[in-house]
C-alpha cells in the first residue's frame, strides 16, 4: 500500500486522512537519515511515471506526491481528497459508465427496512421529508394560540355602561401616588384621585370576556380542518350577550356536545370565569392568554391592596357580574384547567352531529337549566 498511495510526513499527518491507524510521532533524526537513501532510491525507480499533467490548457506539469515508504519511514500513506483511483478513468463516447445504483433492483428490500427501522419505505420517507411539504392552513380556524387575546374595540352605538354598581355604593378608588413638592404639576393629572367609574370598567371587562371566549373557540386537530366555531373572525370580534342567548347552536358550531346544566353547575362555571382569587395553573389552557382574565386579576388585586372593605366590595362586584352571567342561555363547559373542553362524553352529553357515532372530540356546551337548544 505504501508503494501506490501518496505519502505525508508522519508528524504533519491528519488522522482523518490516514489509510490505517499509525503512530504520528516524529522519528529520531538518525533513523530518518538512514532511511533517506532508501527513499531516494525507491523514488528514482518511478522516473517519468511520477509526472502528471495538471491541466489540458497548461504546459505546467507537477510531480505526484511521493508514494514510497517503509515501516520505519518518516512518511505514512494517506488519502488527502477522500478517494484514490487505482485505475485509469475512462471518459468519452462509447465508454460504459459504471453506476453505483441500478434502479431496476432495490438497494435495500422493504423487508430489510422493516427489520432495521420497524417501518416501510413510505413511512421512512414521510418521516425524513415531511418538513418539505407545505400544508395550507384552513383560513376558518380560530387563532387561539396567541399569547394574549386582542383588546376588544367598542362598537358604535354601544352603551358605555351596562352595570349599575355605583348606585349601590360600590366605589373603586385609584392607587395612591406621591404628590411631593418636587414633582411637576400637570393639568391632565388633576382628576387622578377622583373616584373611578366602576360601571364603565365592568362594562369593558364584560365585553372583553365575551370576545375572549369566542377567540379561544377550539379547532380540530389537523391544520387543514376548520374550527368547530362557524363565526368569521370579524363576527368573533363583535360577539355580544345575544350571541350567547341564541339557542340555535348551529349558528355558532358545526358540531358540539351539549347538556342542560343545573343551577349548581351554572354557579360553579361562574366561579371559574370570575373567581374571587384569580390564579392560573401551570398546566392550564386559555386562562393565562385571555385579556379579560388578566384585567380581572388586576382589579381584584387593586381592591385587595387599596380597599379596607375588600370582601364586601368584591362581593358586590361579583354579584353584578353573576346577575349578568345568569342571563346567558349557554356557555362553554369550563374546567379548572381550560375554558373549552372537547373530550367526547356520550354518557352525559348529547351530540349535535351523530355521523361519527358520538365518539369524536367536540366542544362541550352547558345549556341554562330552564332552556332547550334548537338543533
Amino acid at each position: 500500500m505504501n508503494k501506490i498511495l501518496p505519502l505525508v510526513d508522519r508528524e504533519h499527518a491528519d488522522l482523518d486522512t490516514l489509510v490505517y491507524p499509525v503512530s504520528t510521532r516524529a522519528r529520531p533524526l538518525a533513523m530518518e537519515e538512514e532511511e533517506a537513501t532508501d527513499d531516494d532510491e525507491e523514488g528514482s525507480d518511478i522516473g517519468e511515471a511520477a509526472i502528471s499533467v495538471a491541466s489540458n490548457d497548461s504546459d505546467h506539469v507537477a510531480l505526484n506526491p511521493p508514494t514510497v515508504g517503509s515501516s520505519g519511514s518518516s512518511k505514512v500513506p494517506y488519502v488527502p481528497y477522500g478517494i484514490v483511483f487505482l485505475r485509469e478513468i475512462r471518459m468519452g463516447t462509447g465508454v460504459v459508465v459504471p453506476l453505483f445504483r441500478d434502479h431496476r433492483v432495490p438497494m435495500v428490500s422493504d423487508k430489510t427496512l422493516q427489520f432495521i427501522f420497524g417501518r416501510g419505505p413510505e413511512a421512512i420517507a414521510d418521516m425524513l421529508f415531511k418538513n418539505q411539504y407545505i400544508i395550507t392552513r384552513n383560513p376558518f380556524r380560530t387563532a387561539n394560540k396567541t399569547r394574549r387575546t386582542a383588546t376588544r374595540i367598542p362598537q358604535e352605538l354601544e352603551p358605555s355602561k351596562i352595570f349599575d354598581a355605583a348606585s349601590r355604593g360600590v366605589v373603586l378608588r385609584p392607587r395612591p401616588r406621591d404628590e411631593g413638592s418636587d414633582l411637576e404639576s400637570d393639568s391632565s393629572d388633576q382628576n387622578t384621585f377622583s373616584e373611578v367609574d366602576i360601571d364603565t370598567r365592568l362594562t369593558t371587562l364584560w365585553h372583553q370576556f365575551l370576545a375572549d371566549i369566542s377567540a379561544k373557540a377550539p379547532n380540530r386537530r389537523a391544520a387543514t380542518e376548520s374550527s368547530y366555531c362557524v363565526l368569521t373572525p370579524e363576527q368573533r370580534d363583535n360577539v355580544t350577550d345575544e350571541t350567547y342567548r341564541n339557542l340555535r347552536l348551529r349558528e355558532y358550531f358545526n358540531d358540539c356536545q351539549y347538556k342542560q346544566a343545573t343551577k349548581e353547575e351554572w354557579t360553579a362555571a361562574f366561579d371559574k370565569f370570575w373567581p374571587a382569587e384569580p390564579f392560573v395553573l401551570k398546566t392550564s389552557q386559555n386562562y393565562g392568554s385571555m385579556a379579560y382574565y388578566k384585567s380581572w386579576g388586576d382589579l381584584v388585586s387593586q381592591l385587595t391592596n387599596m380597599d379596607a372593605q375588600v370582601t364586601q366590595t368584591l362581593a358586590s362586584i361579583r354579584t353584578e357580574l353573576r346577575t349578568r352571567f345568569r342571563q346567558l342561555y349557554w356557555i362553554p363547559n369550563i374546567q379548572a384547567d381550560r375554558v373549552w373542553y372537547t373530550k367526547a362524553d356520550p354518557k352525559h352529553f348529547k351530540r349535535m352531529c351523530e355521523g361519527d357515532g358520538g365518539k369524536a372530540a367536540a366542544p362541550r356546551v352547558l345549556i341554562r337549566w330552564d332552556k332547550q337548544p334548537i338543533i
